[in-house]
């Protein structure tokens, strides 16, 4: 018996999305929401229509007439959410017109007091719901005419047929059950409109909140904020201390190509997801990975005033962290460092995969250390060893001559001091 019903419930569902929901693939979120909606505010009015036609059926058998009409009408209003897909105006005006003629007729027979004039409102309120406040023109189109039949129809026809023998029994009988089904289909659809409402906020929260933490990823905190606050200003920012650091690591073209390319992103994810803690610990920022280099800066949003010994102890860190994943990787991973402070430009740049940088010489000159650095050391300026003489122990490398520098003194950064 479970399993039979489990197989009428799962039946009836793929019916139900076939009727709904089939066919809008390409359609937008809001389209889709709006077919939706239409589907199961034309079933619960079906509903209702159904619950009619058999009450003429059984309790009237002078009406039967009445009740193949209904069923008439409930083949043709169940076919406009099909229709609706192709053409939405032609549906709503459809809708408009088949509400208004069988209201009309069955005022005509029944009189006003019947209360069948009540579905108007039901057709109104839905047919301006569908249109939505961003189609006020086909709005007022399609549920002008519904308004002005019901202001008018009560005057029109007071009164039942004269030449239908109608009981006042049975005219307070349709008024009560109109309200019913009035009452009915409007909390039906109320509650199916709520939930999906509720269900697309939620969606949204989420793609938000989604969206935010992507931001904050890609841009340090105070600059998302500017740019969310103004997305079509200039972020430029001068800083007159900023320390940076490049990473690299050594032989990683030889190591890549002797590796298969899941086992290769997965080493160099590990390697970087293990700088990206250390950087988040040490309240510095991280710029961007350049292939196997990665690039990090510290104060550019005045966070950390103490930009320059953090990145001296994240420059060790790395170092070490290397030397533990080298060890389980069972690879020999090593890093050259260098980093330097000076002044530097900040801002972002592009409108489409928005991207923060930081540019000038002291980026420059961070590079070359980098580049003319050795395996598993950190090479420093003599102008940033100075700033640390206190609290890191240094070894000199002497003058060096590099690539677009003159000479410079340059020393390696070996530890804290004890």
């Amino acid at each position: 018996m479970l399993h039979l019903t489990s197989r009428i419930n799962a039946f009836l569902k793929d019916a139900f999305y076939w009727y709904a929901v089939a066919g809008t693939e390409g359609k937008t979120r809001a389209e889709r929401q709006s077919i939706y909606i239409f589907a199961v505010v034309i079933l619960a009015a079906n509903v209702a229509i159904l619950g009619s036609a058999l009450f003429y059926f059984f309790y009237d058998p002078e009406a039967t007439w009445l009740g193949n009409l209904l069923c008439l009408a409930n083949s043709v209003t169940l076919a406009l959410p099909i229709v609706g897909r192709r053409n939405r105006f032609l549906t709503e005006i459809l809708t408009s017109i088949l509400v208004g003629l069988f209201v009309t007729g069955l005022c005509y027979v029944y009189g006003a007091g019947a209360g069948f004039n009540t579905i108007l409102l039901i057709g109104v309120m839905f047919l301006a719901m569908e249109c939505g406040t961003k189609r006020p023109g086909s709005m007022a189109i399609v549920t002008a005419p519904l308004l002005i039949l019901f202001v008018f129809l009560p005057i029109l026809f007071p009164q039942p047929a004269p030449y239908l023998p109608i009981s006042p029994e049975l005219i307070e009988m349709m008024s009560r059950g109109n309200v019913v089904s009035t009452i009915g289909v409007t909390l039906l659809s109320f509650l199916v409109i709520l939930a999906r409402t509720e269900k697309a906020e939620e969606a949204l929260e989420l793609e938000y909140a989604r969206s935010e933490m992507l931001l904050e990823n890609l841009l340090p905190s105070g600059i998302a904020k500017r740019l969310k606050e103004n997305p079509t200003s200039t972020i430029a920012d001068e800083h007159t201390c900023v320390t940076i650091l490049f990473a690299d690591i050594v032989g990683f073209t030889p190591l890549a190509s002797a590796m298969e390319p899941n086992a290769l992103v997965t080493l160099l994810n590990s390697i970087f997801s293990e700088f990206d803690d250390l950087v988040v610990r040490h309240r510095l920022e991280k710029i961007k990975t350049i292939g196997d280099a990665y690039m990090v800066a510290g104060g550019l949003e005045h966070t950390n005033p103490r930009h320059l010994q953090s990145m001296a102890d994240l420059a060790l860190d790395m170092l070490a962290a290397t030397a533990r994943l080298s060890e389980t990787a069972d690879k020999p991973i090593k890093i050259r460092v260098g980093m330097h402070t000076g002044k530097a430009v900040a801002g972002v740049i592009g409108t489409q995969k928005v991207f923060y940088d930081v540019w000038g010489e002291t980026v420059n000159t961070a590079s070359r250390l980098e580049s003319h650095g050795e395996p598993s050391r950190i090479l420093v300026t003599a102008s940033t060893k100075t700033l640390l003489d206190d609290v890191f122990c240094f070894e000199r490398r002497g003058i060096t001559e590099i690539k677009g520098m003159k000479p410079t003194e340059l020393f390696w950064l070996i530890s804290r001091q004890d």
